[in-house]
């Protein structure tokens, strides 16, 4: 939709699809089943290259070992939301390079910025900040077994969910109410 934006063609699709909010439905919609499908795709190929290479790791084990699939499917489910996030960005900016910008530092920056501003100052507020940060919630809903676990799988999806549902609504009352 950024591009859309940019290239001054949303007029066209606002045109041919009237209804603002089936629009962007449709547009979320198709985001996240692309990225579903890709996400998929990935994963299964990454399990078949790692089974080839690594001897921990056999072809069955995504039907057998337990952990495999609990692995995967968080991945997976992490990259959707993850894109939900983006288009949220995207949506609320209308920018392409905006929403990659903002997008990039939640993902990167942020998280080592906080790390070095507590490693500094040892602040208790910028560690509780930290625990707020969607990368965090991320790191807590793919870890394996607990290991490093502070909350559990479904309150980190929960926070995960709540950082992508904010600039999806934002942006969708934007895109809702002002002019193209």
């Amino acid at each position: 939709m950024t591009t859309e934006y940019s290239a001054g063609s949303i007029r066209s699709a606002l045109t041919a699809v009237p209804h603002r909010g089936m629009l962007g439905a449709a547009k979320l919609g198709a985001v996240l089943t692309v990225t579903a499908a890709a996400a998929a795709a990935i994963v299964l190929l990454s399990h078949v290259v790692a089974a080839l290479f690594a001897e921990q790791l056999g072809l069955g084990d995504i039907v057998m070992d337990a952990t495999v699939p609990v692995i995967y499917g968080t991945s997976w489910l992490a990259m959707i939301v993850t894109a939900a996030l983006g288009f949220g960005l995207g949506l609320l900016l209308r920018s392409p390079a905006g929403a990659i910008v903002v997008l990039a530092a939640l993902l990167f920056v942020v998280e080592v910025a906080l790390a070095v501003m507590y490693g500094v100052t040892q602040a208790e507020w910028i560690q509780s900040l930290s625990e707020w940060h969607y990368m965090y919630f991320m790191s807590e809903f793919v870890s394996v077994d607990g290991e490093h676990r502070e909350l559990g799988r479904p309150a980190a999806l929960l926070g995960m969910l709540a950082w992508a549902a904010l600039p999806t609504a934002a942006g969708w009352v934007r895109f809702v109410r002002s002019d193209a």
